[in-house]
């Protein structure tokens, strides 16, 4: 979206890309060109803090993503711990008991 000095006139036009092109799209000038520009720009701020909201948002979850990692980390260790010292060994990824 954007005002062009065109002579003496300022004209409102937004802007709509298609594929790999860009195309203007007029709008008009004076009043309403203004009022529409500033729905336009009530929109694009409204769609930057929907945005920014949403990488918070996501970036929590990263960090919980990585507890639960690290946790589940720790009970695999422990587990694996746990069946070798009571008799048990790996055989192509699956747990099984030693034979006597």
């Amino acid at each position: 979206m954007a005002w062009e000095k065109r002579g003496n006139n300022l004209y409102y036009y937004q802007k709509k890309r298609l594929a790999s092109q860009v195309y203007s799209h007029y709008i008009g000038k004076g009043e309403l060109a203004e009022k529409i520009a500033l729905m336009d720009l009530v929109a694009r701020r409204t769609r930057d803090e929907g945005s920014m909201w949403l990488k918070r948002h996501k970036e929590e979850l990263s960090l919980f993503d990585n507890q639960i990692d690290q946790m589940s980390l720790s009970v695999n260790q422990a587990v694996d711990s746990f069946l070798t010292v009571s008799g048990f060994h790996k055989h192509r990824g699956q747990w099984r008991r030693r034979r006597c």
